[in-house]
């Protein structure tokens, strides 16, 4: 998917605009999975730890485009989360 993406945005813009790859590579996967009657808990862990990393070692444009692109659209999700012991709240 991710290089399928990075593809996607070299054809269109004729270069990477991170804000719509992570939409496209994390955000939408992560909000079908979440939304889907019955998630697997093992990959919701995992895109939150990798959402973790991204946020505790990334540079400023790295977090800035986390939290726009990811956590501040999560509304609906959050209680998702919650139901099976994930937190995104803690991101």
């Amino acid at each position: 998917m991710g290089e399928e993406a990075l593809q996607k945005q070299m054809d269109e813009y004729g270069e990477i605009l991170f804000d719509p790859y992570i939409c496209d590579v994390i955000a939408s996967p992560l909000k079908d999975l979440v939304r889907s009657k019955e998630p697997d808990k093992i990959l919701l862990e995992t895109y939150l730890n990798a959402l973790k990393i991204l946020k505790r070692h990334g540079d400023v444009h790295v977090r800035n485009n986390l939290e726009i692109s990811i956590l501040d659209d999560f509304g609906e999700e959050r209680a998702a989360f919650r139901k099976y012991g994930l937190k995104c709240d803690e991101l």
